[in-house]
């Protein structure tokens, strides 16, 4: 849906800015987002506007060719021509799921989250160039790292993961001092994002966990792949990508090919990186935070797919040997195919639910028939009304796209609540009020679906039990005797 979210308000205001002339390329480092810097992706997205017009479609639409071109490179490095075709076939399709795993879904649909894919992107064509030039990769391979920390606060880990991988290979001149260089770049971008002040990393908002609970919560994050909700199944399911990820790197690491085993550990030593990270600094807001939208899902796919470089390796030569190592592939086969299954529905549910928001928001700011408020809302920006304000007349260029086929499930009320406001505007005015609360609620929706025939009547009757309307306090219980008994 072309329309904007959250936090492409400062997107938008940022390309107002440009077009002002008050914003220049030297100040591309200066561009962040809470403790993340964005400047490369906000001059890939500029160079998308310049080419294509303001179309959130087409910023989505360059998330995708990026998580693309990170499949074919990892595809690469799982299969190449001294394998088989059948094999470089099956590289390529595993790849290729793994990295459009599902429960990405609505980081895909949001264009201000295409700095994750630049991360990994980087990553993986570091990993490529490093096996293929060794020591001489090593300021291309900077020059990328440096891209990279500054798309996402994830991004300077792919220096650390640059210089493992300069660490791993065989012995060449230069090879030392391309680690460790790499390894300083790394190090010097995390002090600078550790030094610099930012708002949602206030020590104070932030109370101290035990390391046991982090790690806990890590190994549930991990498990989130399989699009799963509740800490057991979590726990459960991250233990075992987990155990297989380790039995496959230990049956595997003599018979698998140096440069594969090289690439695994990369690719899944980056992932853990920025699993730590992300459970070190969010694991004070929670599991179901951290499930709801799926906040860690782009930054596992080099994990996954590093299980996929471990899986192109031969079994051993001995047949005890060999049914073991092809017991533990198929276990690791099973739950990344499990996993990806499993998530489609998570996957689908939220891109219908990411279509309906997005139209609704968009139908809000463009006809003016409900309040500002409500429309900054439906926006996710009512955070900042003057913010809102200031980027709408740029807003209002998507304004012209055709509507969506599911946008009119949020932008009309439900029959039964016409029904029951006929003739009573004291009516009228409280299930609009409801149903505002609702069309801009995504954890709202997610409890009620839109196309479910009876969420009208639940809906009213969670209503009932509520407190109020968060857009007008003290409605829905002032008007309280309405939702009882809702008429057919």
């Amino acid at each position: 849906m072309d329309w904007f979210y959250n936090d492409d308000l400062a997107t938008l205001r940022w390309f107002a800015e440009a077009d002002a002339g008050r914003l220049r390329p030297w100040d591309l480092p200066d561009l962040w987002n809470n403790e993340h810097p964005v400047g490369a992706q906000f001059a890939l997205l500029w160079l998308a506007r310049r080419a294509l017009g303001l179309d959130m479609r087409a910023f989505v639409g360059l998330s995708v060719v990026v998580v693309a071109l990170t499949a074919a490179m990892a595809a690469r490095l799982a299969a190449d021509a001294r394998d088989p075709v059948a094999i470089r076939c099956a590289a390529v399709a595993a790849c290729f799921a793994l990295a459009f795993q599902p429960t990405q879904t609505e980081h895909l649909l949001w264009s201000f989250e295409l700095g994750w894919f630049v991360v990994n992107a980087v990553v993986v064509a570091d990993a490529v160039m490093t096996e293929r030039f060794g020591p001489r990769a090593v300021w291309p391979a900077a020059a990328l790292c440096a891209a990279a920390s500054l798309a996402s606060a994830q991004g300077a880990f792919a220096f650390f993961a640059a210089a493992l991988h300069q660490a791993l290979m065989p012995a060449r001149p230069g090879r030392r001092t391309a680690a460790a260089g790499l390894a300083l770049g790394g190090v010097l971008v995390v002090a600078h994002l550790l030094w610099r002040p930012h708002a949602s990393a206030s020590a104070a908002a932030r109370p101290d966990h035990a390391f046991g609970g982090m790690v806990v919560y890590a190994v549930e994050v991990l498990g989130g792949q399989f699009g799963l909700r509740g800490r057991l199944p979590l726990l459960l399911a991250g233990s075992a990508l987990l155990a297989a990820a380790v039995v496959l790197l230990w049956r595997r690491r003599r018979t698998l090919r140096p440069d594969r085993l090289r690439c695994a550990l990369v690719l899944m030593g980056f992932s853990g990186l920025c699993l730590a990270a992300f459970a070190q600094g969010r694991h004070h807001l929670g599991l179901d935070w951290a499930t709801a939208s799926f906040h860690a899902a782009p930054l596992l796919v080099p994990f996954a797919l590093g299980l996929a470089v471990l899986l192109g390796a031969p079994p051993a030569a001995a047949p005890t040997r060999r049914r073991l190592d092809r017991a533990a592939s198929a276990a690791t086969v099973l739950l990344l195919a499990s996993a990806t299954a499993a998530a489609v529905p998570y996957g689908v549910t939220r891109a219908r639910l990411w279509a309906m928001d997005r139209g609704y928001a968009r139908w809000a700011t463009c006809s003016g028939a409900v309040p500002e408020l409500v429309a900054a809302r439906g926006s996710g920006v009512d955070y900042d009304l003057a913010g809102f304000a200031l980027v709408r007349p740029l807003a209002t260029q998507m304004c012209a796209a055709p509507a969506g086929p599911l946008e009119a499930a949020l932008v009309r009320r439900p029959p039964l609540f016409d029904a029951l406001a006929a003739g009573r505007p004291e009516v009228d005015r409280a299930l609009d009020a409801l149903w505002q609360d609702y069309a801009t609620d995504p954890k709202l929706q997610l409890a009620f679906k839109p196309w479910r025939s009876d969420t009208p009547v639940r809906l009213l009757a969670f209503a009932e039990a509520e407190k109020g309307s968060e857009i007008e306090p003290g409605r829905l219980t002032r008007d309280a005797d309405i939702h009882r008994g809702p008429a057919p």
